[in-house]
């Protein structure tokens, strides 16, 4: 997704919109083991599909509703939530700026993701959500507080493709079907903290 390469959403500089990049993590527990018919990762998957929201992005209303289905997705199996990581960067002053913020940020965890060595059956796996907006977002004050994460999901399950220039969802390990172990998560996300 390119920023502001959807029309209304275009950012202007000299206009003092806020720009700003959110990154979001959050990671379900893959607890079963290979010989079981279903995953939540596969379950995930299932939900997003079901809503159309696996398909090209084209445009900020199709960027939206991936936000809002993968959020509520994520909300529908919080049972298994395992560990949390957010982090935001500092607002951009203009859209060069901000594009090149967004790139770093997706670019840092397309590579995390593609380099996590996963194992078929039992492990971890880890949903990182990048956006960059127009405006800021709902964050946390504490990455073990299972309320405000669930909070920051329900805001970016509202969320309004007027705010949105970009949005990137990666999974870790890419091999479907696979998980990680805790200790390999944090070497790799060392964002993340244990949720209670």
């Amino acid at each position: 997704d390119e920023i502001g390469d959807h029309g209304d959403a275009r950012p202007a500089g000299s206009s003092g919109v806020r720009l700003s990049v959110r990154v979001g993590l959050l990671l379900g527990g893959l607890r079963e083991t290979a010989s079981q018919e279903t995953t939540h990762r596969a379950d995930l998957e299932t939900h997003l599909l079901r809503a159309g929201a696996t398909g090209p992005l084209e445009g900020a209303e199709a960027r939206a509703r991936l936000v809002r289905e993968v959020a509520n997705a994520l909300l529908a199996v919080q049972p298994q939530w395992k560990l949390f990581g957010y982090g935001e960067r500092e607002p951009a002053v203009n859209n060069a700026a901000l594009e090149q913020s967004y790139r770093a940020a997706v670019d840092d965890f397309r590579l995390r993701a593609q380099g996590a060595p996963g194992t078929p059956g039992e492990g971890l796996v880890v949903v990182a959500l990048v956006l960059a907006t127009r405006a800021p977002l709902q964050g946390v004050s504490r990455l073990d507080d299972v309320t405000q994460v669930r909070a920051l999901l329900e805001d970016r399950a509202r969320l309004l493709s007027s705010v949105l220039l970009g949005a990137e969802v990666f999974w870790a390990p890419e091999l479907k079907g696979a998980g990680l172990s805790e200790a390999t998560v944090m070497v790799r996300f060392p964002e993340m903290q244990r949720l209670p």
